[in-house]
């Protein structure tokens, strides 16, 4: 399935240092009004693609409107999402509400928490949607998995269904073999199955199957799916598709912001660590020490609170996203030492391949832990010495 190589397939663009072949726009209103021949990586609080791109797009933003053709890959991340141009390739989409009302030749991979997807929309390969609320309407010519709370799937699914969530209602056309597991499951007049269905739900004595199994095939009840439906997140083979790549499309949408957004913030902070390493590291341990005394006794005070909980939250954001700092620190500290004249596109690319290593390490018991633990605090203690004045940090690292 060529969504599965999707997070590769972007990464891999963004290694390709040619400046016909890529292009970055990062500001508060992002507007794409004529055609594009070439991949576009976005960020901004609000984003609109009014022309085709003939290209792969990356987009992050508050925002993000799709009123025309993208012929390759769409990646892309916000609060509200939709989706009015035809995708020549694979789509994945990660948002709070997020509306498909176009076609796509690949796979649709979707999370978010309301998910609508129109009847004129067909999908060339497979659907992986998983959200609090699920509305599909879509023709899908590969198998579909869903996930989620309310779950509305009509339309068509020619593979096989795989579908669990707290309510269920299938009102479309089934041509392989179904598994339905929820605490309640509705079949609608329009429902057809063409292949056996296997179930499971809280009040299977009011599920009602009626005219809608088609040439003599059967719905049997499946106590095993209840089980499945619980263990789904470590049995499933399919459990780690979307998942893995949800959390490496996040990273390195972070990554790329990162870039975007503080990159002299993030250069400075590299060249404090390899110039002051000692130093970085006592700040970050510091900081991680001393910060949560803070926020203690600034919670202690009335006055002080406002100020605790703004200080809380940022405690805990560089806690969450201090290796992926780390790894885009780590790599203007490299590009540093060794005067590598890379751009940003090398420099996204770098510091993501660091964070997998980085991730990698800390599965190390104890050793690994212990080694990322001392190479974070270090990142993140340059990058608090950024922000103190003072004087021109030497680029010669301290004996």
């Amino acid at each position: 399935m060529k969504a599965l190589f999707l997070a590769s397939l972007m990464l891999f663009a963004l290694w390709v240092e040619n400046p016909l072949m890529e292009k970055f726009q990062a500001k508060e209103e992002v507007s794409i009004d004529n055609r594009i021949s070439h991949d576009l990586y976005l960020a901004g609080s609000s984003i609109k693609i009014n022309a085709p791109v003939e290209g792969d797009v990356m987009a992050a933003g508050g925002t993000v409107m799709i009123s025309d053709s993208i012929e390759r890959d769409l990646v892309l991340a916000g609060g509200e999402l939709i989706i009015e141009g035809a995708i020549g390739e694979d789509l994945l989409v990660m948002g709070g509400n997020v509306t498909i009302q176009q076609s796509i030749m690949g796979d649709l991979i979707v999370m978010g928490g309301n998910v609508s997807i129109d009847e004129s929309v067909s999908i060339g390969q497979d659907l992986i949607v998983m959200a609090g609320q699920v509305r599909s309407e879509a023709n899908v010519s590969g198998n579909i998995l869903a996930r989620g709370g309310t779950l509305y799937l009509g339309g068509a699914c020619k593979k096989m269904l795989d579908v669990q969530g707290g309510n269920i209602d299938i009102n479309g056309t089934v041509r392989g073999e179904a598994k339905l597991a929820s605490e309640t499951i509705s079949i609608g007049n329009e429902a057809k199955f063409y292949s056996n269905v296997y179930y499971w739900a809280e009040d299977a004595e009011h599920v009602d199957f009626g005219p809608s199994l088609m040439n003599g095939v059967q719905a049997q009840y499946d106590v095993g799916l209840e089980l499945s439906e619980e263990a789904f997140w470590t049995s499933s083979p399919w459990s780690w598709i979307p998942l893995m790549l949800v959390y490496f499309g996040s990273v390195l949408l972070l990554i790329f912001l990162m870039h975007m957004l503080l990159p002299k913030v993030m250069e400075k902070s590299g060249n404090i660590l390899l110039a002051e390493t000692a130093r970085s590291f006592g700040y970050g341990v510091l900081y991680y020490i001393g910060a949560p005394l803070a926020i203690i006794l600034l919670m202690m005070t009335v006055i002080g609170i406002p100020l605790g909980l703004f200080s809380l939250f940022l405690y805990i954001f560089s806690v969450l996203f201090s290796l992926t700092l780390s790894a885009v620190i780590i790599a203007y500290l490299i590009k540093e030492h060794y005067h590598y004249a890379w751009r940003r596109a090398m420099l996204i690319a770098v510091s993501f391949v660091i964070f997998i290593l980085l991730r990698a390490l800390s599965l190390i018991p104890f050793l690994g832990f212990v080694i990322v633990g001392l190479i974070v605090g270090a990142a993140v203690g340059a990058l608090i010495l950024s922000f103190f004045p003072g004087k021109q940090t030497s680029l010669t690292p301290s004996v």
